[in-house]
């Protein structure tokens, strides 16, 4: 599809601020790009607004001039790279402004700063605003940053424009789950400059917990772990139901919310096809991963595996991997039987961490184990039961502006990254929960 087919959001910048926004067109005095046109938006009140905005508009709320024209030609990698090269820095905790603000779908998004940083992106601490209202985090993917990795060999490798349009897509299947185990994708969207994931904001992680608790010397109560190894059994199965296999399931990816829930993320890695199909190794992080994904493997049963590697560091109380990255010098969790006091749990995890994929049991097997005996997963899928440990308010990272120059490219180099700049542009990243459920999520 054309590049000037695409919709994408419209980066309001009321101080000519750039940040995370599109390759920023000339801005006016009044701070309104002249490439923005008048459309009509449903009545907001002022509330809508923070006093920086309304001030800075000059315009009624009913008229917000919010519809950014796409250019009929995409900006080249030298052109994105250059107004990437003069953005500020993202704004910092103590910033009273957001670094961008933009429109998408009656909802406004205010991003502010950075609480997270992975391989391919950043997480944002966003405002929402509009029809809906509470806080959000957004992961940023930055095109250049990714066709520049693909194309150097530099970093992970980047993404491949497949690869962010399957993430998106699992995202979105696991969205319609209605799991409460799963990290929702709220909204999505993009520019020329990046691609935005909208998802619930959330207080911590499963290795957050684990090294606090270290550093207490403080072992995890036994409550605590069959409850949270409950809940992540029934995030994964929500996903095994559909044909969705993570294959990246660890500590990291296991975040906590604010009612100390626990929910699955990241599916970066994930791949969804039929159950007896095999996948082509290696998968996933190198610790948490089954002895087979190194091969060609099922990833049901590495899933599994993964699993009970988590279920491993819950028990002993420690957050570091016990699984070296060498598959042939692992050893046999006969080693580590010992230390756990748990006969139950002992039993449950040789049977879960064997090395032979189809002597592993299934995930309704594991339901049934008497280490969950007496719990009603009725209750669990409810959320009925009440978690142990709430953790604190996410705190910010480091303010950074995170863009490094890339020299010495070859003529043919920035014509392949042009090429798949634009197969990321084509992308239909463009999508929305209900509002109700937006807000739903917010007030986790």
């Amino acid at each position: 599809m054309p590049y000037n087919y695409l919709a994408p959001p419209s980066p309001v910048t009321p101080t000519g601020q750039r940040g995370f926004g599109a390759y920023p067109p000339p801005i006016t005095p009044t701070g309104r790009s002249q490439y923005m046109t008048p459309q009509a938006t449903p009545a907001l009140d002022h509330q809508a607004l923070t006093p920086i905005q309304q001030s800075t508009l000059q315009t009624p709320v009913s008229q917000l001039w919010v519809n950014l024209p796409t250019p009929a030609k995409a900006p080249s990698f030298q052109t994105r790279a250059a107004a990437q090269r003069d953005a500020g820095p993202l704004a910092t905790p103590a910033s009273v402004e957001p670094s961008d603000i933009f429109l998408h779908k009656d909802i406004y998004y205010s991003l502010f700063y950075e609480i997270g940083r992975g391989s391919f992106g950043r997480v944002v601490y966003t405002k929402v605003t509009g029809k809906a209202r509470g806080v959000v985090a957004i992961k940023v993917l930055n095109k250049i940053d990714l066709t520049l990795q693909r194309c150097t060999g530099s970093g992970n490798g980047g993404l491949r424009a497949e690869d962010i349009k399957k993430e998106f897509e699992i995202m979105r299947l696991a969205s319609e789950s209605d799991s409460k185990f799963l990290a929702p994708l709220l909204a999505s969207f993009q520019d020329t400059k990046n691609i935005y994931f909208v998802l619930p904001l959330y207080s911590s992680n499963l290795e957050d917990r684990l090294r606090k608790l270290e550093r207490l010397c403080l072992p995890m109560r036994m409550e605590e772990i069959i409850l949270d190894a409950a809940q992540i059994l029934l995030g994964l199965e929500a996903l095994h139901e559909r044909n969705i296999y993570h294959c990246d399931l660890k500590p990291e990816n296991i975040l906590i919310a604010s009612s100390g829930n626990l929910v699955i993320a990241d599916f970066g890695l994930a791949v969804r096809q039929q159950r007896s199909q095999l996948c082509k190794g290696p998968f996933g992080t190198a610790h948490y991963s089954a002895r087979e994904v190194w091969s060609r493997f099922q990833p049901a049963y590495a899933d599994i595996w993964s699993y009970g590697a988590i279920l491993l560091q819950m028990m002993l109380g420690t957050p570091e991997p016990f699984f070296g990255s060498d598959p042939d010098a692992r050893p046999k969790f006969v080693v580590f039987r010992q230390f756990i006091t748990n006969s139950a749990a002992a039993a449950l995890l040789s049977s879960i961490l064997n090395s032979g994929p189809k002597h592993r049991p299934e995930l309704s097997q594991i339901k049934d184990d008497a280490f969950f005996a007496g719990l009603n997963w009725k209750k669990v899928a409810d959320r009925e039961y009440i978690p142990i440990h709430r953790p604190e308010p996410a705190m910010p990272s480091a303010a950074r502006n995170g863009f490094e120059p890339y020299v010495d490219l070859s003529q043919a180099q920035i014509a392949q990254i042009d090429y798949q700049l634009q197969e990321i542009d084509e992308l239909m990243i463009d999508s929305q929960l209900p509002v109700e459920k937006i807000r739903q999520c917010m007030k986790e």
